[in-house]
């Protein structure tokens, strides 16, 4: 046997051994490698709660604010996402904003506090995933006026799993 013939069965070898390892490692299910140490990439497998759809529930003004707008509630890998966006909002104030038990116009006490809107935006990242947030229901998210006037409430949505077909009448 010449040289190149060992050469390159040692590289077929070298190859199915890798693909062999590579499918016999318990941290890989289904092609997606579910935790390999820090360094490693990350493929996620498109799974059922991934594919949840995002929740927009309508923001309608109260106390003649004018404020209305759409909360959006996106699954992120196990956690909710919340990216909030109003028209009429005042510039520069900081509106206090929560998720509360209930329904409007008079929801209930706080179940989870919120980032400010400021300039008619808010993004938060809450540690709960969004089916566990729906399983929850009633709720509802809820704008106060300032963080000096937080009895006046400028803006409120029911979360409901009706909210959606809400938007699009």
């Amino acid at each position: 046997m010449n040289i190149n013939k060992l050469f390159v069965i040692g590289a077929v070898l070298i190859i199915v051994g890798a693909g062999w390892f590579a499918f016999s490692d318990p941290s890989i299910k289904d092609g997606a490698i579910m935790q390999k140490g820090e360094d490693a990439m990350i493929v996620e497998k498109t799974s059922d709660a991934m594919m949840q759809k995002d929740k927009t529930v309508p923001l309608v003004a109260l106390n003649d604010s004018k404020e209305e707008g759409v909360a959006v509630f996106s699954d992120i890998g196990g956690k909710t996402k919340v990216t909030v966006t109003i028209a009429g909002a005042p510039a520069g104030v900081s509106q206090p904003m929560h998720i509360h038990t209930g329904s409007c116009p008079t929801p209930g006490t706080v179940t989870y506090p919120l980032v400010s809107l400021v300039d008619g935006k808010s993004e938060t990242i809450l540690d709960v995933p969004l089916a566990t947030l729906l399983s929850r229901l009633p709720l509802a998210i809820n704008v106060h006026k300032s963080m000096t006037e937080l009895k006046s409430y400028v803006s409120c949505g029911d979360i409901s799993l009706e909210s959606e077909a809400m938007m699009q009448n």
